[in-house]
């Protein structure tokens, strides 16, 4: 490239001629470096994040992405089920990405619940991923246990955005255990997680299904929409931080209750 061999000062040395030669020699490379580039994101099925990047160098190309993003199910096909890096997600188009929207089919299309298990709990994520190795998922554990529960009638799932309902048995599974996120998300993707729950439970042959909800994450009238698709759902609220001492004994105490009901 030109660009390597001369500087600006050189540049403007060169006759008029010469100048537009160069600049067109330049420009030509730019065009084809960026060309092979998009070649190789389309191979490694990786075109959405260079687009997103691309994107946000102007608003004129941030909206027209936004219009893509719209039909982000056309990147699903040449989107490879895992990746060597993980999945950046930085505002709500960011959870229009094809890995996103393809968990959610797969988990409503092909996942089936554990056989034993009678009651489902909806759980606020833990810190630290992957779940089931988190030192909150261990402390829950020990507490129902203490309480009498056998965890296999348990079936242990988070609720968070951007992917909806995440089973603990395939917590680890790309992408969800390797992703990042930028900042909160606005109401958009909180209803996108609410529908991913109603279509989750729609037809699961639990006995009882408890949601122990974070208002953070979970609104009134986003729960009354969960409610109102399956009747009999019931919902314990976090008091404090979710996975606090006192919440999960105000919690588990509360789904003792609940279970003594319903099985008695």
């Amino acid at each position: 490239p030109v660009c390597r061999n001369l500087t600006p000062k050189d540049l403007k040395e060169k006759e008029k001629s010469e100048r537009a030669y160069l600049l067109m020699r330049h420009n030509l490379y730019v065009c084809w470096s960026e060309i092979q580039r998009i070649k190789q994101h389309i191979v490694d099925g990786k075109l959405w994040e260079l687009l997103e990047l691309r994107a946000r160098a102007h608003p004129s190309l941030f909206k027209a992405f936004s219009l893509v993003a719209k039909f982000s199910k056309l990147f699903l096909k040449d989107t490879p089920l895992f990746k060597e890096r993980g999945v950046f997600i930085f505002d709500n188009i960011s959870v229009k990405r094809p890995e996103i929207i393809s968990y959610r089919e797969k988990l409503v299309e092909n996942y089936g619940k554990p056989e034993e298990a009678k009651i489902l709990l909806l759980l606020p994520p833990p810190s630290t991923k992957p779940f089931h190795k988190s030192r909150e998922f261990k402390l829950i554990c020990k507490f129902l246990e203490d309480a009498g529960f056998n965890l296999k009638d348990l079936h242990i799932c988070f609720y968070m955005a951007p992917f909806g309902v995440i089973p603990l048995e395939i917590d680890d599974v790309y992408p969800l255990s390797q992703f990042e996120v930028g900042k909160p998300f606005k109401g958009e993707v909180k209803i996108e997680v609410a529908k991913s729950i109603i279509r989750y439970i729609e037809g699961k042959p639990y006995k009882l299904i408890v949601i122990y909800r974070d208002p953070k994450l979970l609104s009134d009238r986003l729960l009354s929409r969960i409610i109102k698709e399956r009747r009999g759902l019931i919902s314990i609220d976090v008091i404090k931080k979710p996975y606090s001492k006192d919440s999960l004994s105000h919690f588990i105490e509360d789904l003792k209750n609940i279970a003594s009901r319903e099985f008695t």
